[in-house]
Formats: C-alpha cells, structure tokens, sequence
C-alpha cells in the first residue's frame, strides 16, 4: 500500500468519524428532542434511552431501567457498529464494507437484535405493559 492510498483511507475514516460524532452530539448534550417524538407526538423504541444512560452514571441503577432497559445494550450496539464502520473505512476506503467483514455483519447483526427487542418493549409500553410509555 503506498503512501497515497494510506492517507485516502484515513480521510475517509476521518470524515466517518466526524459524520458519527456530529449526529450523537445533539443526544449526547441533550439539544434536540427525537424527531420521531417530536413527529409522532409520542415516545419512539429509543425514547428515554440518553436519560436511562445520565441516570446510570450517576449510579441509580434501578431507574436507569425503569425508564429504559435497553439503553446500555443499544449504546454498546451503537458503538460497536460506529467502530465497525470506521474500522471498514479506514481498511477499505468505504464505510458501506462493514456488511462484507465479520466484525461488522456481527455488529450489524448485534444491532439489528437490540432494536427489534427495543421496538418490542416500545409496543408493550404502548399497550400499557412495564409502566407504559415513557414520559417524552
């Protein structure tokens, strides 16, 4: 590999990087509601899941799960598939090779279980089952 073709997969992971980080940061600090909430009138599969995660590292396990068990799974799910796709970029030039690598058909595979569950437990709170719906 030379020296050209190095510095092109690392803009393309750069660029990856940066795509990620500029759509978590308004969850992350908490500047923009879900659109799908927002939409819908209502909570989405996620919704609750960011103040499940604030609850946690401030060390109240129990309502962190009260308001979305969920969260940690789909938080390391999320990570994992972030990382699979700037591990493809950067070993391939293209984050769309994640679904041709091991490492990221399991992250994928990973992901895709934890949202079907979470969209599970959206509908069961719909139907007024764990609580019902989370507060928006």
């Amino acid at each position: 590999m030379d020296d050209e073709e190095r510095e092109e997969k690392k803009s393309v992971a750069a660029d990856v990087g940066i795509a990620w980080a500029i759509a978590a940061a308004p969850l992350v600090f908490g500047i923009a509601h879900c659109p799908i909430a927002v939409f819908a009138e209502g909570p989405c599969p996620a919704c609750g899941s960011i103040r499940a995660l604030g609850l946690l590292l401030r060390g109240d396990l129990v309502s962190s799960f009260r308001v979305h068990p969920l969260a940690v799974p789909f938080a390391i799910a999320t990570a994992l598939v972030a990382e699979a796709s700037l591990r493809a970029a950067l070993l391939e030039r293209t984050p769309r090779a994640i679904v041709a690598r091991p490492y990221g058909q399991r992250a994928l595979g990973f992901y895709v279980g934890v949202a079907g569950c979470m969209f599970l437990l959206w509908a069961l709170r719909e139907l007024g089952a764990f609580g019902g719906p989370v507060l928006v």
